[in-house]
């Protein structure tokens, strides 16, 4: 049933297909929910919260399923409150998820560091908890990576900003390509190449 659920991510939303499957599952998910399921609890979450009148539901089943401990729903809860304005708390979540394990968590902090929500602005530790993100080496590697580069590049340490973008770029991440195109068209950190900027 989680499987089934999770097929409409790849679905354009607010489409019949899309609605059909929640439906069919709503009462199983629940079920589940009630019953305890971390699982469940974060999927029903990620159904309700698209219903403003389900924001209330849907942060309280985040709570229960990252206080017992899971990661994913941890960041969610986070991000709600973020969202929310309320960025001390959402980095707090943040924290918990990257310290469980999970690599988004580590790089929304380092982002509410860049960005200085709910903590002062301060690239260093923004880096280093892109880094972390970075290391573990899964989907927010690319972001990371290009995120480190984007620093870099704001203290014209080009050459350092150019290693990050390409590492993005090979974590999947197209901005680091497009990022590596623009310094070889515009020499920074290389010589003007326009033919290796076409390339990336």
């Amino acid at each position: 049933m989680l499987a089934k659920l999770n097929t409409i991510y790849d679905l354009p939303e607010d489409t019949e297909e899309r609605d059909e499957i929640i439906r069919e599952v709503l009462p199983s998910l629940r079920a589940l929910a009630e019953q305890g399921d971390v699982f469940a609890m974060d999927e029903l979450a990620y159904v309700l919260k698209k219903d403003k009148d389900g924001e209330q539901e849907a942060q309280r089943l985040y709570e229960i399923a990252a206080q017992s401990g899971y990661w994913h729903s941890m960041n969610n809860l986070g991000d709600m409150l973020y969202n929310h304005n309320e960025y001390e708390k959402a980095n707090e979540w943040y924290q918990k998820a990257g310290e469980a394990g999970y690599d988004w968590g580590w790089w929304n902090l380092g982002d509410s560091y860049h960005n200085g929500k709910g903590v002062p602005a301060d690239d260093q530790k923004a880096m280093t908890y892109f880094k972390k993100a970075y290391e573990q080496n899964a989907g927010a590697a690319g972001h990371a990576a290009n995120n480190i580069g984007l620093v870099f590049y704001s203290l014209e340490e080009y050459e350092k900003a150019n290693e990050w973008f390409e590492k993005a770029g090979e974590a999947g991440r197209d901005w680091g390509w497009c990022n590596l195109a623009s310094s070889y068209k515009n020499g920074e950190g290389f010589p003007v190449d326009k033919q290796t900027a076409i390339l990336y």
